[in-house]
C-alpha cells in the first residue's frame, strides 16, 4: 500500500469511528452547539481585595478617584493591604487627593519637629497643616511633632474629618450609640458628628450597645469607607441600647422634692464629689465659673453624663450690679460658650455670683435666675456638722439648697446630709425638674418663691474666695 492509500485509509477510519460516537449520542447531537465558558471575573484594581471583600467596592471607590494607589508588588500587582492600620502621613496624603490635589505653599521651614523635606508626602502634611486639619502634639522640650510613621487612630481619623469639611455644626440630641465613648472624651464631638452622618457605625455588643473603639488604629479598609460615605452620603445607624435610660418625671407639686446645687466649680474635688453622687444616685446642678472649666473640662463632661444639670455661674465671679449690662452679657455668653465646649447642653439656668442682681441681670441673663432659699454657710464654717445641721434645720418641700464644692469640708458633708434628708422622705432632683416651668427672668429661691419682676435684689456681698451673700428669703 502507497503512502497516499495509507493516508485515505486512516482518514475514512476516523471518519466512521466519528460517525458510531454520534449515533450512540442520538439525533441531533452533532448540532448541538457547545456552552460557552463563564467569562472570567474582571480584575479590581488591588490583586488582594477580591470583589466580594468588605468595603470592596468603597475601596475601587477611592482607586477610581485617584486618592490611593496602593503598593506595586515585584510580581506586577498592585495591592491596597486592606487590614494594614494607615499611617499618620499617608492619611495627609489621602485627603490631600480628596480634596484635588490642591496647590501647596511649602513653608521656609516644617512646623513640626520629626517631619522634614525628605519626609513622604512632605507636601500634603505642610497641606493638612495649613488648613487645620492636624495640629500635631506638643512635647515636653516645647517642640511640636506630627508622628508621620505612627498609624492613625480612630478618634483622630475622626477629627482629621471634622477639620476636612469645615469643622461644621454638632447637633446631637440624647447620648451617642457608642458605649465606649462619653462626653469629656477627646474627640466625643468630632466622634458623635460622624454618628449623625452615618459616617461610622462601630460594632455590635453583646450588650446590645454599639462601640466606636476610638484609640484603635483604623485598618486601610474602613478607612475607605469613611471616606467614600463622608463624600456620597452615609449610611444609617443600626439601633443601638446604649444611652442613659430616661428617667421618670418627678412631680414636685406631689413628691417633698430638694434640690442640691454646688457652686463655684469645677475643681480639685469635682471628681471626689461626682463620685460620692453616683454612688447615692443623686442628681444634682453645677453652677460653674467658666474661668475655671478649660482646664476640667472632664468633669463637666461627666456631670452630665452622670444625670447632672450644668448651670453658668458667670466667667470671673464678679458682682454684676457694679457692672453695665453688656459686661454681665459677656460674662454669661463666655462662659456659656466654655461650657458647650466642654461637652455639656448650653445652661438654661443662671446664678448670679454672691446672689447679686439687677434689672439688667434679669434681662441679659435671657434665663431664670436660680438663687437659694437653704444657705448651708459651708464656705464660712468649714464644719461638715454645721452643714448638716443647717441644711436640716432650713430645708423645707421645694427648697435649693446651696453649697460649693470647693471645700473639703462641704464634700465630707454630702453623704450625711443625703441620707439625713432621704430619711425625711425628700426626694432629690435637679433645677430643671424642681422648676419645669422656670421663666427668663425671673429670680427663684425655691419651687413657691419667686421675686416679682420689678424686685431689684443686690443681696449682701460677703469677702473671700467666691463667697455666696446670705438673707435670702425663706421658702
Amino acid at each position: 500500500m502507497t503512502a497516499p492509500d495509507r493516508r485515505n485509509h486512516r482518514f475514512i477510519a476516523l471518519f466512521a469511528a466519528l460517525v458510531l460516537v454520534l449515533a450512540a449520542l442520538g439525533p441531533g447531537a452533532a448540532a448541538a452547539p457547545a456552552e460557552p465558558e463563564p467569562p472570567p471575573p474582571t480584575a479590581g484594581t488591588f490583586s488582594d481585595v477580591p470583589a466580594d471583600s468588605q468595603f470592596g467596592p468603597e475601596i475601587e471607590w477611592l482607586a477610581g478617584r485617584g486618592v490611593t494607589t496602593g503598593w506595586l508588588e515585584p510580581d506586577g500587582t498592585r495591592t491596597f493591604r486592606p487590614l494594614e492600620p494607615i499611617a499618620r502621613n499617608a492619611m495627609a496624603a489621602f485627603l490631600h487627593r480628596l480634596a484635588g490635589q490642591p496647590p501647596v505653599t511649602l513653608p521656609e521651614a516644617s512646623p513640626f519637629a520629626d517631619v522634614s523635606p525628605t519626609t513622604p508626602f512632605y507636601p500634603e502634611i505642610m497641606w493638612a497643616h495649613q488648613e487645620g486639619i492636624t495640629t500635631g502634639w506638643t512635647e515636653a522640650n516645647g517642640t511640636r511633632t506630627f508622628r508621620p510613621w505612627n498609624p492613625i487612630a480612630r478618634d483622630a481619623m475622626a477629627a482629621f474629618l471634622f477639620r476636612y469639611s469645615g469643622e461644621p455644626e454638632v447637633v446631637t440630641e440624647g447620648p451617642l450609640p457608642f458605649g465606649d465613648v462619653r462626653p469629656g472624651d477627646a474627640f466625643h464631638r468630632e466622634i458623635a458628628w460622624l454618628a449623625t452622618r452615618g459616617v461610622t457605625t462601630g460594632w455590635p455588643t453583646a450588650s446590645g450597645c454599639r462601640e466606636y473603639r476610638p484609640l484603635s488604629p483604623i485598618a486601610r479598609d474602613a478607612m475607605a469607607a469613611f471616606l467614600h460615605r463622608l463624600v456620597n452620603g452615609g449610611v444609617e445607624m443600626p439601633p443601638s441600647e446604649c444611652g442613659v435610660p430616661t428617667p421618670t418625671p418627678v412631680d414636685c407639686a406631689e413628691t417633698r422634692c430638694v434640690a442640691l446645687t454646688f457652686d463655684d466649680g469645677p475643681g480639685v474635688h469635682s471628681e471626689r464629689l461626682l463620685d460620692l453622687l453616683k454612688q447615692e444616685e443623686v442628681p444634682a446642678t453645677f453652677f460653674v465659673v467658666g474661668q475655671r472649666v478649660p482646664t476640667r473640662a472632664a468633669s463637666v463632661a461627666r456631670m452630665v453624663a452622670e444625670g447632672h444639670q450644668v448651670g453658668n455661674h458667670s466667667y470671673t465671679h464678679p458682682e454684676f450690679p457694679k457692672l453695665t449690662g453688656e459686661a454681665q452679657r459677656a460674662e454669661i455668653e463666655r462662659t456659656d460658650t466654655v461650657i458647650v465646649a466642654a461637652g455639656a447642653p448650653k445652661p438654661t439656668v443662671f446664678r448670679p455670683p454672691f446672689g447679686a442682681w439687677d434689672a439688667a441681670t434679669r434681662r441679659v441673663a435671657a434665663m431664670p435666675l436660680i438663687l437659694w432659699n437653704v444657705d448651708t454657710l459651708d464656705w464660712k464654717h468649714r464644719d461638715p456638722a454645721q452643714t448638716l445641721a443647717i441644711t436640716l434645720r432650713d430645708t423645707r418641700p421645694g427648697s435649693i439648697v446651696l453649697m460649693h464644692e470647693t471645700h473639703a469640708t462641704t464634700i465630707e458633708a454630702v453623704p450625711e446630709v443625703i441620707d439625713a434628708l432621704r430619711a425625711r422622705g425628700y426626694t432629690f432632683v435637679t433645677i430643671a425638674d424642681l422648676l419645669p416651668n422656670a421663666r427668663a427672668g425671673s429670680v427663684y429661691y425655691s419651687r413657691t418663691s419667686v421675686a416679682p419682676a420689678s424686685e431689684v435684689n443686690v443681696d449682701r456681698l460677703l469677702t473671700g474666695d467666691l463667697q455666696p451673700s446670705t438673707g435670702v428669703p425663706g421658702p
